[in-house]
């Protein structure tokens, strides 16, 4: 039966009704997205004691695993922003999250040391997009002065994804019987967001369900966003005293960042910590504790500078993806630490 032509053009309406507050879920997206971002680096840190007994890898083998992501994280942070730029924050982040979760499911098909290298290369790869393509939206969707707190909501993503991933990946091995088993699921996580983050994700001034007040809070307050054709120059950026400040701030944190997030678990397992135990409370108490840590030190960055933009918050606050000094504490880590572990001379698939 057809409707009235009054009663559709309601249903209409009804359907790009305003959204209040529509920034807020914009930012409740995108720590949707980091949260899944890190339960997918962090699913072969929670695998890792199972698979170097499984194959019998070394903790060396382990490392070059680890440092295969790490450097394709670093390349891919280099190039990412300026192909946000160019394609923009809603093609850009889709494919992005597409790319890695793909790569996440295909983790599963690995069959030794150097297939599983290969898939852990082209999720950090993936990866490496999501802290540009996060602060990017926030820059398009928030002004300035609450830029400080839309960058903690999102950052503080990687600690609650970081927390939960022990006990999501271990209980899907539990239940779904395989380790295989388990990349997939973390891969179709992703895959879900998507789904959602294309329906409901537009610029401010495109997007149906924006008020007419908060797209002009957010216009006057965002300031001129730069071109593509506009931003300076990797040489030009060199060139600055805050940037080898950041660098060398960077350099001295990420290793210890990274031992505690990619390490510590195998660590534990070698000192006869129960996998599931030692995974799921050292994993909740580091990665809540760093949450809990970033909104008050969000509070004080919007305080204290309120018209800094959201690139320059998120520059500050995410770890550098890799550092020449990463393998010297995969190395130190590897020689005082661990208990050796033999390499079989066939790995199982």
């Amino acid at each position: 039966m057809r409707q009235p032509a009054c009663r559709q053009s309601g249903m209409v309406a009804a359907s790009h009704r305003p959204i209040r507050n529509l920034r807020w879920y914009i930012g409740a997206l995108l720590f949707l997205s980091t949260v899944i971002n890190y339960i997918d680096r962090q699913a072969l840190g929670v695998l890792a004691p199972r698979l170097k007994l499984l194959y019998g890898w070394t903790n060396t083998d382990y490392s070059y695993i680890v440092i295969a992501f790490r450097l394709a994280y670093a390349l891919g942070q280099t190039l990412s922003g300026r192909f946000l730029d160019r394609f923009g924050t809603r093609k850009g982040l889709s494919f992005a999250v597409a790319f890695y979760s793909l790569a996440a499911m295909a983790t599963s098909l690995a069959t030794g040391f150097f297939s599983l290298c290969c898939f852990r290369f082209f999720l950090g790869l993936g990866e490496s997009a999501n802290w540009p393509g996060a602060a990017k939206a926030v820059s398009e969707w928030f002004p300035r002065r609450e830029s400080g707190w839309a960058v903690a909501l999102f950052d503080s993503g990687s600690s609650v994804g970081g927390a939960i991933a022990p006990a999501l990946v271990l209980l899907a091995v539990n239940q779904l019987g395989s380790w295989r088993l388990a990349f997939i699921f973390t891969g179709i996580l992703g895959i879900g967001w998507l789904l959602l983050f294309r329906r409901f994700y537009y610029s401010p001034e495109e997007h149906p369900r924006i008020s007419d007040a908060e797209k002009e809070l957010i216009l006057a307050e965002r300031g001129n966003v730069t071109s593509l054709d506009q931003a300076p120059p990797i040489s030009q950026l060199l060139k600055l005293p805050q940037t080898w400040g950041i660098v060398l701030a960077k350099s001295l944190s990420d290793p210890v960042w990274f031992f505690i997030t990619e390490w510590f678990g195998v660590y534990l397992a070698a000192r006869g910590f129960d996998l599931p135990v030692q995974r799921h409370v050292s994993g909740a108490v580091r990665d809540r504790s760093v949450a809990l840590g970033l909104l008050p030190h969000r509070f004080v960055s919007d305080v204290r500078a309120g018209r800094r933009s959201a690139h320059e918050s998120s520059f500050c606050s995410k770890p550098a993806p890799f550092s020449p000094s990463s393998n010297n504490a995969h190395r130190t880590v590897n020689n005082r630490f661990f208990a050796p572990t033999s390499r079989t001379t066939s790995a199982p698939s």
